[in-house]
Formats: structure tokens, C-alpha cells, sequence
């Protein structure tokens, strides 16, 4: 197996977070304020007998699923009575 090299003059930074030392990152509240929206959007096509999951396997903080809920309890999602 070759092993690959960084070239001497790539730019390394020194600067690290405590959570990115630690080996963690965590989704900017943006972001996860952006995707929570974008799934409740698509949640209204999801007929209504059927029940909303949401999986988020590398959960962290939660901020995604406390975006999700704000949004949620904010808004009445209306769900489609579509059946197909």
C-alpha cells in the first residue's frame, strides 16, 4: 500500500477548537435550521396515516432535531391525504 505524502508546502493550521481536538464537529445552527425546514416542507407529502421519522445516526448536540422541533411546533404541518 503506498502512503501518501503531504507536500512541504501545504498549509497546515494551528488552530483547532476544543471540539475538533476532541475529534468532534458539530452542524452550525444555519444549517441545521436550513435542513430542519427543507424537511418539514417535504413532510407535507407524506400522507397523513403514515408517522414522521427522522433519523440523524450522528445526532451530536441535537442541533438538527432541535431545529426540527422549533419548526414544527411553530407551524401546523399539513400532511397529504394521498394514499398512492
Amino acid at each position: 500500500m503506498e502512503t501518501l505524502r503531504r507536500p512541504r508546502f501545504a498549509k497546515q493550521s494551528r488552530i483547532v477548537t476544543r471540539e475538533k481536538a476532541a475529534g468532534a464537529t458539530y452542524t452550525p445552527r444555519v444549517l441545521a435550521d436550513f435542513v430542519a425546514q427543507k424537511i418539514i416542507q417535504i413532510a407535507g407529502d407524506i400522507p397523513a396515516d403514515r408517522p414522521l421519522r427522522i433519523l440523524d445516526p450522528a445526532v451530536g448536540r441535537g442541533e438538527l432535531l432541535i431545529s426540527l422541533l422549533k419548526g414544527l411546533a411553530e407551524c401546523s404541518v399539513p400532511r397529504s391525504d394521498n394514499t398512492d
